[in-house]
């Protein structure tokens, strides 16, 4: 049996369909100078023949910093206007993804590096934390801890460069709450994730949920820990442990829940009469309300 036969329906599919475009990174140093992962597995990407990869990432240590690049298509990651579209890069110590369809299922605590393309054109990178609800921006260390950032959005895809301080020593401006949040990137390794989604509506375009797309655009994270010193090509890889057919039905719960939930709300408005809505939630279960 060869290697592709095992590869699951849906990412044979996604080759049949994806608009072949140029690589916009050098590749030609993968696993010698600099680490790489291309997503799906199998993929292909050449400046000059084309990809049809759907994310790309590399990366490469230049002390004190390590240089981050992203090559990810995001067209159809969103239809407004007043939205941006991002791509991030999450270093896990646990492996376990945030709000997968919206409903805490792990633990998180990931430090992220973000790419986001805005409304107007430009493109910026963040730094930010997973906690176990949801993903929290550092405004201060974005500012302090990143430099050297470019990027556009190139036929639907997303290219940019960042770099990002490996570990922060005693960089003053940083909120002392916020120094476990960025991690120690020297000689720590760490599961990988990639997600990209729509930012949310506002000044700061910060991530909102991140693709649910049944496909290749669905976020992947490594099986392996990954050391940013260690110059690998990623070839062990997965989008999520629970099989698509038992996501697909815990998408029809969440969505049931959140009915029954204001519902709920409805129903105790009409019997308290005027009571503001935040007593009204004392009287609901502890079931996790997601906004």
């Amino acid at each position: 049996m060869s290697a592709m036969s095992s590869v699951p329906t849906f990412i044979l599919l996604w080759f049949l369909s994806i608009v072949q475009t140029h690589g916009s990174l050098d590749v030609s140093t993968c696993g010698k100078s600099k680490g790489c992962w291309f997503m799906p597995p199998y993929c292909t990407y050449d400046s000059q023949a084309g990809t049809n990869c759907t994310t790309v990432v590399a990366w490469k240590v230049d002390e004190p910093y390590v240089t981050l690049e992203f090559d990810s298509q995001i067209d159809g990651l969103t239809t407004s206007p007043f939205s941006g579209r991002y791509v991030a890069l999450a270093f896990s110590k646990d492996g376990f993804m945030v709000r997968k369809f919206g409903i805490r299922m792990h633990r998180g605590d990931d430090s992220v590096v973000e790419c986001v393309a805005k409304p107007d054109g430009t493109v910026g990178a963040y730094v930010s934390f997973n906690d176990e609800k949801s993903n929290v921006r550092l405004v201060e260390a974005s500012v302090l801890l990143t430099k050297n950032t470019s990027g556009e959005v190139v036929n639907g895809r997303l290219v940019c460069r960042t770099s990002r301080l490996l570990h922060n020593e005693k960089t003053t401006g940083i909120p002392t709450n916020d120094n476990f949040k960025f991690f120690d990137l020297r000689q720590i390794s760490y599961m990988l994730q990639i997600a990209k989604g729509r930012t949310k509506v506002g000044e700061g375009y910060e991530l909102g949920i991140h693709s649910t797309n049944d496909d290749a655009m669905f976020p992947w994270m490594t099986k392996d820990y990954v050391k940013m010193s260690d110059n690998v090509v990623v070839s062990s890889m997965k989008q999520t442990s629970i099989p698509r057919s038992i996501q697909y039905n815990m998408v029809k719960v969440h969505a049931h829940k959140r009915v029954i939930i204001w519902e709920y709300i409805r129903i105790s408005g009409d019997m308290i009469g005027h009571c503001p809505s935040k007593h009204i939630l004392l009287f609901l279960p502890h079931w996790g309300i997601i906004q």
